[in-house]
């Protein structure tokens, strides 16, 4: 194989790429980290004690309104770009618990809808494909909107009051 010269557009993404995976690496471990712990706890209670359900269906996920405040200042340290390390916390901060709040709106999505099918499995692989940045935006838009709103809350009560 004879090694051809890289060129200095694709050096620099890839030096760029590097450099934010590098500034966000602490909102990657803790992302990665609960996932891990969330498979482990799964196969301990799937496999250890032989039962379902060690974890909650998505559509009841959720966690502590306050935590709403942690996106909120990671997004006023973005924004007021108080230095270096107060932009890179304020990014992990965003990036943490907007993972976290995009899950929380596929949850409000799969409890409003009353799950998916395999065509909707089909249709949001392939949106995901051409426009994840659109989708997990309006899932994080409505997962913060849950935080206030109380989607799913709502909802139960409007069909208790229709029976």
């Amino acid at each position: 194989l004879r090694g051809e010269p890289v060129s200095e557009t694709m050096a620099g993404a890839v030096r760029a790429t590097a450099e934010t995976q590098a500034e966000l690496f602490p909102a990657l471990v803790a992302l990665t980290s609960m996932a891990g712990l969330g498979v482990a706890w799964w196969l301990y209670i799937r496999l250890a004690l032989g039962r379902r359900g060690a974890l909650g269906p998505l559509r009841e996920f959720r966690f502590n309104d306050h935590w709403v405040w942690l996106f909120v200042g990671g997004l006023l340290a973005l924004i007021l770009g108080l230095g270096e390390l107060w932009t890179q916390a304020g990014s992990n901060a965003v990036l943490f618990m907007g993972a976290l709040y995009a899950l929380r709106g596929a949850a409000v999505v799969l409890f409003v809808n009353g799950g998916i099918s395999a065509l909707g499995v089909v249709a949001l692989s392939l949106g995901m494909v051409f426009l994840a940045p659109v989708i997990l935006l309006g899932a994080l838009v409505i997962g913060l909107g849950d935080t206030w709103l109380d989607i799913r809350t709502r909802a139960v009560r409007a069909a208790d009051a229709g029976r």
